[in-house]
């Protein structure tokens, strides 16, 4: 496999201006392909924890609201085989044969609780 150098500064949010997206969006799509790739590994939550060295809790948030540190990266894509350049959203990068599209729950307005609306 030849060795290719991925720029991972973007997390922090220096490659979002020049996507012209808001950095909760791209956010958002990382955290989905983090979820989509170790499901698609059939690898659990802990198993990937214990390879990154972090508490499964705190691996549970990489996908449910925090994006993968740059340092766990490299690991996490060892792990489940996927590409980094896919995994941070690269133009140009090929998703995996195996990766399922993540089925996103639509949010619920607190102000309106379900099942009440107003008839106007």
């Amino acid at each position: 496999m030849p060795n290719r150098a991925v720029n991972l500064d973007f997390i922090g949010g220096t490659l979002c201006p020049a996507m012209n997206k808001p950095l909760s969006e791209i956010e958002r799509e990382i955290i989905d392909r983090t979820r989509q790739a170790r499901a698609a590994s059939g690898k659990s939550q802990a198993a990937v924890a214990q390879v990154l060295g972090v508490r499964q809790d705190t691996y549970k948030n990489y996908e449910l609201d925090r994006c993968i540190p740059p340092e766990h990266v490299a690991n996490f894509c060892i792990v489940t085989g996927c590409d980094a350049g896919w995994l941070m959203g690269m133009p140009g990068a090929r998703a995996p044969a195996n990766i399922k599209p993540v089925r996103r729950r639509a949010a619920r307005s607190k102000a309106e609780p379900p099942g009440r609306r107003e008839v106007g």
